[in-house]
């Protein structure tokens, strides 16, 4: 049968629900309201029962639901001048996961970052986000924490989050809820109406981390978000993440902390010369080795290639 304009809007029980209306390619996640339950990339799998109204869909159609619950790096290259920092980079990152973006200093993943949320245009491949090229609209819904801080040093802690969620659309309001709720998550609301210059490098870090947070976005890049964190901090952190994801947001964070990784993330990325030489889920890439477990640490040494030569920082 032919299928046209399709949501995914729901599933009950076993079913994903699809509303049909007139004719376009995609399938798209939508959230549901307190008697539905959202949908996420593990109600549609290759084997999960999917219906278009009473009719069961094929195994192509599912495949298609999967597909278009996931950011997708397609062949994505990027270099400056003679440097290549990118190679034809392709991986996956299911819609809801918590992804752990690894490899060696140099090996491309603030450019990868950067190219996700819009900063730098890639030279070849795409970048989609839930089947749809990621452009300036869907980057507006994107979370970033970049690697070289950011803050504007002269405003207030509160004016300052509030003034950036208005920037990313949200209503006044709502900016100013969602702030407060962020300062009181990190443990900085003693500090709201104190200048960003007077703060201490962690509790700056903090309100950098907020600043990434503060506009609910569905997709949330992190550029090393743990360095400069105290064990309290990181630990606020961690559960942040954690909530976000279980409300159907969608986190990458690069973290030379392989420990850090292997305790918070389902899925890990590893980059190394520009390319992905590692993916998958953290269950899969550390299964038994011998009468021990295999690490994360075990799978990631096997997976980048030696290097006499010290890489660039």
């Amino acid at each position: 049968m032919s299928v046209g304009r399709q949501r995914v809007l729901f599933h009950t029980s076993t079913r994903v629900h699809i509303e049909h209306s007139c004719s376009v390619r995609k399938l798209t996640a939508f959230t549901g309201t307190s008697r539905d339950t959202p949908v996420s990339h593990s109600d549609v799998t290759a084997e999960a029962p999917i219906h278009f109204g009473d009719h069961a869909l094929d195994r192509p159609w599912r495949a298609l639901a999967a597909r278009s619950l996931m950011l997708e790096f397609d062949h994505v290259s990027r270099s400056f001048g003679d440097l290549v920092a990118l190679q034809d980079l392709t991986f996956t990152v299911q819609s809801g996961a918590l992804c752990g973006f690894c490899g060696p200093n140099g090996a491309g993943k603030t450019t990868a970052m950067r190219v996700l949320v819009g900063i730098l245009r890639a030279d070849a491949g795409e970048v989609r986000w839930r089947d749809d090229p990621v452009d300036r609209e869907l980057c507006r819904r994107f979370g970033y924490l970049p690697e070289e801080r950011g803050l504007y040093p002269a405003m207030e802690v509160r004016d300052h989050l509030i003034y950036l969620a208005r920037l990313r659309g949200l209503a006044k309001e709502r900016a100013r809820r969602a702030t407060d709720r962020l300062l009181d998550a990190f443990g900085v609301t003693a500090m709201a109406h104190r200048r960003i210059d007077s703060l201490s490098l962690g509790n700056a870090q903090r309100v950098q981390l907020a600043s990434a947070l503060v506009h609910d976005p569905v997709l949330i890049a992190l550029d090393e978000p743990f360095n400069g964190l105290d064990p309290l901090a990181a630990e606020q952190l961690a559960s942040l993440l954690r909530e976000r994801v279980a409300a159907g947001a969608t986190v990458l964070f690069s973290s030379h902390q392989l420990d850090t990784v292997e305790r918070l993330c389902d899925t890990v990325v590893v980059l190394d010369r520009g390319r992905c030489v590692l993916s998958g889920g953290l269950s899969d890439l550390t299964h038994p080795l011998g009468r021990r477990r295999r690490t994360l640490l075990d799978a990631y040494r096997a997976a980048i290639e030696p290097d006499p030569v010290e890489r660039d920082a």
